[in-house]
């Protein structure tokens, strides 16, 4: 469908909702969980140190590419000195797309790589997520200054400006490695090629280097993973799909469809856009535990009983044909994530989330980081997941690209003016930064092949000391979590080849 005919579809929608205040964010948006791509790990063995508290970098510029705003603001950092001895190198981790946890300051694979190479820790939170706020609000004035060149800038001038954080613990002539995951390990990679003068080596964990808007490969790789779990589990699932579409018109059936899929509000047959968002948010349940199969991570919201849920599990419900046929097998495993996630009901309602997204203030529950991820993605990269790969997915194609229902959700939560801006938005990223032929040198890509975003990894083994590493059946950032005696081979492999790299590059 032509851009001109969506956003007709666009107009006509914000006529027909007359949106609520409501309170909730859906489990999953844009490939990003509630609480961010790279969540806290999970605590093994004794920490290394006890919480660290948190500092404030006041130096901050707001607008580092406009030389007559001199605005400054505080941004959030932790340390861990704990395992430093002279000469070690700095290890500095860049948060992402959320609130920056200081549990990384005692957990994790990069613990282990400080301990052989005696590091100081540092974790930088992001512009706009979690307390590093440069503005008072979430307004659209507010984040014209979020963007990835702005925090690109930002880690600069904390590691090696005029004010650099350097000075404060005396680590002047120490070198420099950057760790990433997800969002935050493409900064990393991005950092290392537009400020190699202040980094010295990166471990860019699970980083899509890519701005691709019609994301249709990322239900491709969680099809394979579902497929590689039951040889039945996505065709059950696309019965499902097809019984749910049947359905859908029938007033008896949507009735029934209302109980078994625990809905909260009942299905509007006349609303033109509330199949693409029922069938988006179904798709939520496979993506997420999809994209953290087997990751020793916790999901933000979810209960200790539900913490090693897998993709077997829901290929299991979904192959189990004492369940019943294929639309309750698939209302099955929506009741699994409900009971995960604490939910009382499935919301799945366009307005309501429009209307929650739209919601400025840093009290609002959308500013835990899904209204700004939702802005980056319609501005700055696209990786809007779609259902366009139809035959390489179980889905359908109700999601698709199409409709720009990705587009549709920027326009009517900033604006018109930014219905698929992200087109261009991902041209002039993938330009500024060199997208799959990014130059760079002295960095890993540790990837999993069970990673959805794994199709949007660097893999150029042609530059000198770039090491793209591959690692079979492992999931979103699984190389940055807690080592673990039950690991694969493969993941421990490629934590050593890490640290390897690592020393290399210090040396």
């Amino acid at each position: 469908m032509a851009t001109a005919q969506c956003f007709v579809i666009f107009i006509l929608l914000n006529f027909l909702f007359l949106p609520e205040i409501h309170c909730w964010i859906p489990i999953m948006l844009r490939g990003r969980p509630t609480g961010g791509m790279v969540g806290p790990p999970q605590p093994k063995g004794p920490a290394n140190s006890s919480v660290p508290v948190e500092l404030w970098f006041d130096f901050q510029l707001l607008d580092h590419f406009n030389a007559t705003d001199q605005r400054r603001w505080s941004q959030r950092y932790f340390v861990n000195g704990n395992l430093y001895q002279s000469g070690g190198p700095i290890f500095l981790m860049l948060s992402g797309e959320a609130e920056a946890d200081p549990a990384w300051l005692q957990y994790g694979a990069w613990i282990e790589y400080a301990k052989t190479h005696n590091a100081f820790l540092i974790l930088l939170e992001h512009r706009f997520y979690g307390k590093s706020r440069p503005l008072g609000d979430l307004s659209l004035d507010s984040m014209q200054f979020l963007n990835s060149r702005q925090a690109l800038a930002d880690t600069a001038g904390f590691i090696g400006g005029m004010f650099s954080i350097r000075n404060k613990f005396n680590l002047t002539d120490n070198k420099v490695i950057v760790f990433g995951g997800g969002y935050a390990g493409s900064l990393a990679a991005w950092f290392r090629s537009k400020y190699p003068q202040f980094v010295d080596g990166v471990v860019a964990s699970s980083a899509p280097v890519f701005a691709e808007v019609d994301f249709k490969e990322y239900l491709g790789v969680v099809s394979e993973v579902m497929g590689r779990s039951s040889p039945t589990c996505n065709n059950r699932t696309a019965e499902a799909i097809q019984m749910i579409f049947e359905w859908w018109g029938q007033p008896d059936k949507r009735t029934k469809m209302f109980t078994m899929y625990q809905l909260c509000d009942h299905i509007n047959h006349d609303s033109i856009i509330e199949p693409y968002a029922f069938y988006n948010s179904l798709a939520y349940n496979f993506e997420i535990i999809g994209q953290y199969n087997n990751v020793n991570r916790v999901l933000e919201g979810l209960t200790d009983t539900y913490n090693n849920v897998t993709v077997d599990t829901l290929c299991n419900i979904m192959s189990d044909e004492s369940r019943g046929p294929s639309i309750q097998r698939y209302a099955d495993v929506n009741a699994l994530l409900l009971k995960m996630f604490s939910k009382k009901c499935h919301d799945y309602k366009y307005d309501k989330l429009i209307a929650d997204l739209k919601c400025t203030k840093w009290t609002d529950a959308v500013a835990e980081g899904v209204r700004q991820w939702l802005f980056q993605s319609c501005t700055e990269f696209g990786w809007y997941p779609s259902a366009d790969w139809y035959g390489h997915q179980p889905f359908g194609d109700i999601f698709t690209m199409g409709f720009n229902y990705s587009c549709d959700q920027c326009a009517s939560v900033f604006g018109r003016d930014y219905f698929c801006i992200a087109e261009t938005g991902a041209q002039e990223t993938n330009l500024y930064y060199g997208g799959f032929n990014m130059q760079l040198t002295r960095a890993a890509f540790p990837t999993g092949t069970n990673d959805p975003w794994h199709a949007l990894a660097f893999n150029n083994t042609k530059l000198e000391d770039v090491v793209p590493i591959v690692i079979q059946g492992s999931a979103h950032c699984a190389d940055m979590y807690t080592p673990t005696p039950q690991d694969p081979p493969q993941l421990t492999s490629a934590r050593e080849k890490i640290n390897s790299l690592i020393g290399r590059w210090i040396s």
